[in-house]
């Protein structure tokens, strides 16, 4: 469909055929206005994920030595 109509009214004609939201978002260029905002959300989503493990890493690390270091005295087997 999409051929015919490249076809019969040329390429500039896609907009006219896209959906009234569509060419509402394409003719503005709201949509990449869109897609920065969302590609910004998520990369703020994926680092504070990293940091936050970076953290735990940190924490764990320290219980572990914390445990090394205690004695054995009140430990029972």
């Amino acid at each position: 469909m999409v051929e015919m109509i490249l076809h019969e009214t040329g390429p500039t004609s896609i907009l006219q055929a896209s959906s009234g939201i569509e060419a509402a978002m394409l003719s503005n260029d709201k949509l990449f206005v869109v897609l920065a905002v969302v590609l910004i959300i998520w990369a703020g989503v994926a680092l504070f994920i990293f940091s936050t493990d970076r953290k735990l890493d940190r924490l764990e690390a320290e219980i572990n030595d914390r445990e090394a270091q205690e004695p054995t005295a009140g430990k029972t087997a």
